[in-house]
């Protein structure tokens, strides 16, 4: 059930699902809490989806990344309607390509410091010649970094020297979150991450998102597995069964508590 955490720094309603606290909260929130968190010590946004909650869910120590994110805002449309469809109240969604959208379209992000971790060169430069953007640092760690602990005090060094306002980390999941757990630990960093994904590889175009029809219709999952099923089939055919399952548990479990 939704809950308002007294100790959470923020105060923003949660809404706790499988030990993942989501703020409830709006596009437009979620933007102004970024904005704000950009001029402080380094603070960190994750967007969790279905494939997310699953691994948090079987890993104590990727599920404690979550819990320590000042944002852990719902990616999932699809997770949000299961929510609901199992009777367990609204979660509210704030994808993170659309907040990753939002912030560039804003125009905010020309006069700010900004650094993304991961991409290629050609996703930097068309980023940079569409929005603007005159003070972008970039700094792509090798696959399979984050099992390297001087690959990732290399990637922490980067963000520290930076300086930057707004961090995007765009590395794939895990591998984003936790780094930006290492990242904090430092306590050297400023400005806010965003744990992004693929998110800006659709704002530079390499890839497509689906239609807004498609997302409003829970089905964008449907379309990513169709435009790159070598490398999504598995996640979705594994982890479907294992979200249904998990949340069906969660709803007897809590419906044992208030019985009891």
């Amino acid at each position: 059930m939704p809950e308002l955490r007294a100790g959470s720094p923020d105060m923003h309603q949660r809404f706790t699902l499988l030990g993942m606290p989501f703020n409830q909260m709006g596009m437009e929130d979620a933007k102004r809490e970024v904005m704000t968190l950009a001029s402080g010590p380094f603070k960190y946004v994750t967007t969790p989806n279905i494939d997310h909650v699953v691994r948090a869910n079987a890993d104590r120590a990727v599920a404690s990344v979550y819990l320590k994110a000042r944002l852990c805002l719902c990616d999932s449309r699809l997770l949000a309607l299961l929510v609901r469809l199992v009777g367990m109240g609204r979660l509210q969604v704030v994808t993170g390509s659309d907040l990753t959208r939002e912030l560039f379209e804003s125009g905010l992000l020309a006069s700010m410091r900004v650094c993304v971790i991961g991409g290629s060169e050609r996703t930097i430069e068309a980023l940079k010649g569409r929005f603007h953007l005159s003070n972008l640092i970039h700094h792509n760690p090798p696959h399979g970094f984050i099992s390297d602990a001087t690959l990732v005090q290399k990637a922490v060094k980067s963000i520290i020297e930076a300086r930057a306002e707004i961090i995007f980390l765009a590395v794939g999941s895990p591998q984003q979150e936790l780094l930006a757990a290492h990242i904090e630990r430092s306590g050297k960093a400023t400005g806010v991450a965003l744990c992004v994904g693929a998110s800006l590889l659709f704002l530079s175009g390499e890839e497509k998102r689906a239609p807004n029809w498609i997302q409003l219709l829970c089905f964008e999952w449907l379309f990513r597995l169709m435009t790159n099923p070598k490398r999504l089939w598995r996640r979705y055919a594994l982890g479907a069964p294992k979200i249904i399952r998990l949340l069906l548990e969660e709803r007897f479990r809590r419906w044992r508590g208030v019985a009891s």
